[in-house]
């Protein structure tokens, strides 16, 4: 696995690494073509990263390169950043040396490894806020829904950070647990993505946080907080493990958008994990590792889900 032998800490500082080298304007100058003239506002954390969800040996981290040379009025017509990322993958491959391998280079995303620690490039128009990023998503072909899913990274670390640490440790475990799970069997069909972790686990604090308050409300307590500590991990795992085993989920929020956004893009039937920094993303679909055939992709994390230990 990439990452194998590196700690927390220098994974960082690999990934500070690289996005000190996009951000370099001298540098990028004298490679000339595209980045030369490449208006970066921001080379954003996404990914376990940016979330601080990362754990031992398992590392990955999504640079979304927001940049304002991507003109929002003719955003609609790119069909992909093929070029791009060709001139990116050179101008790293010549900064970062023999360090530098890259994977894949498609029109979505450069992905990569240096130093062992796993990281996509992708590039987003900048938006100046969710709102703003949601009407876009509207205006645009189904086909090129994916192209800008990574336009939703900034919000997708600010939900998940919003969460108390313990459930960030909550994840931290789940992650743990399906490395170990599906390395130890040397597959990656029905290996849940990290995303989809965070989701759930964070799905199954809210649950068990809105029943303790309920109980606590039938007790005649009324007006206060639920703690945290009201609630234990056995309630977290019996929750979690309800939601995987669960064929008809339906979980959505509402933080970012309101429930009606959510229907122009999917369908009303489960099962479904629509995105809360994205309603076009049915995470139920995209949060986990398909096999080589049609199937229920689901089935192998169901039956290995009653073994995890929180």
């Amino acid at each position: 696995m990439a990452g194998d032998g590196i700690s927390v800490a220098d994974a960082k500082r690999v990934i500070n690494t690289v996005v000190t080298i996009l951000q370099n304007n001298d540098e990028r100058r004298r490679a000339g073509g595209f980045l030369a003239t490449l208006d970066i506002s921001e080379v954003f954390k996404g990914g376990s990263m940016g979330k601080g969800t990362m754990v031992e040996g398992d590392f990955d981290a999504d640079l979304v390169i927001y940049t304002t040379s991507i003109d929002l009025r003719t955003a609609a017509r790119i069909t992909g950043y093929e070029d791009c990322f060709k001139e990116i993958h050179s101008y790293l491959n010549n900064q970062l040396g023999r360090h530098y391998r890259v994977k894949v280079c498609s029109k979505f995303s450069l992905q990569f490894t240096c130093y062992g620690v796993s990281m996509d490039i992708l590039l987003s128009p900048y938006f100046h806020n969710f709102q703003e990023y949601c009407n876009f998503l509207g205006t645009i072909d189904r086909s090129q829904l994916q192209l800008f899913s990574c336009s939703a990274s900034k919000w997708q670390v600010q939900f998940i950070q919003s969460y108390p640490d313990k459930v960030i440790d909550y994840i931290k475990t789940v992650k743990e647990w399906r490395n170990t799970m599906w390395d130890d069997r040397q597959i990656t069909e029905g290996r849940p993505k990290s995303y989809l972790i965070e989701l759930l686990v964070v799905k199954a604090y809210d649950d068990c946080m809105q029943s303790a308050s309920s109980h606590m409300r039938g007790m005649g307590i009324v007006g206060a907080s639920t703690p945290l500590a009201t609630v234990s991990s056995a309630s977290i795992r019996k929750q979690l493990i309800g939601l995987v085993t669960n064929p008809r989920l339906a979980i959505y929020w509402t933080r970012y958008y309101t429930e009606d956004k959510i229907w122009r893009f999917q369908n009303t039937q489960p099962p479904y994990i629509i995105d809360p920094a994205n309603p076009s993303n049915n995470v139920h679909d995209t949060g986990i590792v398909r096999g080589r055939y049609a199937g229920d992709h689901w089935k192998i994390f169901r039956s290995m889900i009653h073994t995890l230990q929180l």
